[in-house]
């Protein structure tokens, strides 16, 4: 499934989506800020705590098996019951990216 999400920033992973298994698509950076955001991510001058990269998004490749069957959005209760039992993605406080 494809879905567009929003980056995450931390000291220890950079800029990262908070999902098991993604491939991020080529180009697909939104939005365009010239001298901060460009097609393929963040320039290396740009402070990860400017407000303006909150906004931030991708488009992503990830399983099939993590959209709701009704909605098409990626659901927690699915990426929860798929990784059953692994301490990072099978809590209740996960929240996926939206």
């Amino acid at each position: 499934m494809r879905a567009r999400v929003r980056l995450q920033h931390s000291a220890d992973a950079g800029w990262h989506i908070d999902l098991p298994t993604y491939t991020m698509i080529p180009d697909s950076f939104l939005p365009l800020i010239p001298g901060k955001i460009h097609k393929n991510g963040v320039t290396a001058t740009t402070n990860p705590a400017d407000p303006a990269l909150n906004a931030m998004t991708v488009e992503v490749e990830c399983p099939d098996n993590y959209a709701h069957p009704v909605t098409g959005k990626i659901d927690n209760p699915r990426i929860r019951a798929i990784y059953n039992g692994n301490p990072k993605w099978d809590r209740p406080d996960y929240i996926p990216p939206d």
